[in-house]
């Protein structure tokens, strides 16, 4: 009877130990909570700045491509320019501050048409890269000769640099205007839109 007596005893103080331990760790588990939350807020913050960083397209310049107002996802971590890729690029001061009618300091979305050493010519609306025409079924048009009034004598693109375009050419500002671009003035490659959420999905 006494050794039951003694079991039931040791069980009570035992659970009596757990108890206190739990109430011991209660701050702990607190401090574990915030740090799990510190370093989720670490690395969304790491993702947004070098993985993948929302933009808003400003104007009609890449219709029908891109609309007004959608939002993109861009990334620009490794990110080697390549004709045909869709670009959010920031101008610098100089073209800023010298066109402030034509376009405001923010940034642009538009098609990287050529890249360092390449040549860059425009015949009667007509891109010819290294001296061939390239396919470009993504231009709009407003008529069936809209695209066709514009002439460009041949162009070496710089080290370094890039020429852009938008995809409505006749409501575009671009690097038929104001030159070349650095490519350190490209934040980032689109990848997709994410708004209007009935075009979601890749952009090309």
């Amino acid at each position: 009877m006494d050794e039951h007596q003694l079991s039931y005893e040791e069980i009570d103080r035992e659970i009596a130990e757990r108890a206190k331990e739990k109430r011991q760790k209660r701050p702990n588990n607190v401090f574990d909570i915030f740090e799990i939350l510190a370093i989720t807020l670490v690395v969304l913050l790491f993702v947004n700045l070098f993985l993948f960083r929302q933009s808003v397209v400003s104007g009609q310049s890449m219709q029908n491509t891109l609309e007004d107002g959608e939002r993109l996802i861009i990334s620009g971590l490794f990110y080697s320019p390549k004709g045909g890729d869709i670009v959010v690029l920031q101008l610098p001061d100089e073209i800023t501050e010298s066109t402030p009618a034509l376009i405001k300091k923010e940034a642009l979305v538009k098609r990287v048409i050529a890249t360092e050493g390449q040549t860059v010519e425009i015949r009667q609306g007509i891109v010819f890269v290294d001296g061939a025409p390239i396919t470009e079924d993504y231009v709009y048009r407003d008529g069936p000769d809209s695209t066709r009034t514009y002439n460009m004598p041949a162009v070496r693109v710089s080290p370094g640099c890039v020429f852009v375009m938008g995809d409505h050419r006749n409501n575009s500002y671009d690097s038929r205007y104001f030159g070349e671009i650095s490519t350190t003035c490209i934040v980032g490659k689109v990848l997709f839109r994410i708004t209007p959420f009935s075009r979601f999905g890749g952009v090309g």
